[in-house]
């Protein structure tokens, strides 16, 4: 997996509890923790959030193999986007120059030409 670059000055480390996939925890604890800022932002200011207040989530651990199973189908699903948005920037890419070829075309005074 490639990871965009990132400023990491508020880089928390959390302990994995036992019987926790890193998956499953890294993908729930993101999921969580972004939807609980994104609540709490005002503005456009940088958003934070306290430690203590992370510490204190309550994280449902399911068994081992519905773990695996989420885990996988959040892959499978994540993959799934990054291909479509991999697409969606080579359509938007192909309307930009069709549209550089448009207006070169309009404006270069074959137009008339193409239209007798």
């Amino acid at each position: 997996m490639s990871l965009p670059v990132a400023n990491c000055s508020d880089l928390v480390i959390i302990k994995r509890p036992r019987g926790v996939l890193p998956g499953y925890g890294g993908f729930y604890l993101n999921a969580v923790v972004d939807s609980r800022i994104a609540a709490g932002r005002v503005g456009v200011a940088l958003a934070h959030f306290n430690t203590k207040s992370v510490a204190k989530l309550p994280v449902p651990v399911p068994p081992m193999a519905e773990q695996v199973r989420i885990v996988l189908e959040v892959e499978r699903r994540l993959s799934v986007a990054a291909t479509v948005e991999a697409e969606v920037a080579l359509n938007l890419e192909r309307a930009r120059s069709a549209r550089q070829a448009l207006l070169r075309t309009m404006f270069s005074g074959q137009v008339s030409e193409l239209h007798g």
